[in-house]
């Protein structure tokens, strides 16, 4: 399955939060600036909400910050086996989007 750039999301245990550019991410957003955050070349990204991401029923990731004009989504992972459990969340959530799309597309 080939996806758009903005979709892919990235393991990195070198952020504190998860973080994402794209409001259509997100199953609840509420939107308030609060603050910043600082990216490893010391550069800055505006917080402009927070909230839920997800696809509202199986898979959702709380307390994601939305961040103007960061360049990745980034998952927050504390060790390697959270990693290998979000990575297996994250593969079952896109194939049951991508069967729901196919589904859709189908019934048009």
């Amino acid at each position: 399955m080939k996806g758009d750039k903005k979709d892919l999301w990235y393991l990195d245990s070198g952020y504190s939060r998860h973080m994402t550019r794209d409001k259509t991410k997100f199953v609840k957003l509420e939107l308030k600036e609060e603050g910043f955050v600082t990216y490893g070349d010391n550069n800055k990204g505006r917080i402009l909400g927070n909230r839920v991401i997800g696809n509202g029923s199986s898979f959702n990731i709380k307390n994601v910050l939305l961040v103007e004009e960061l360049k990745h989504n980034l998952i927050m992972s504390r060790n390697a086996d959270e990693e290998d459990i979000l990575q297996e969340q994250i593969s079952t959530a896109e194939k049951s989007t991508a069967a729901g799309n196919q589904l859709a597309k189908k019934e048009k």
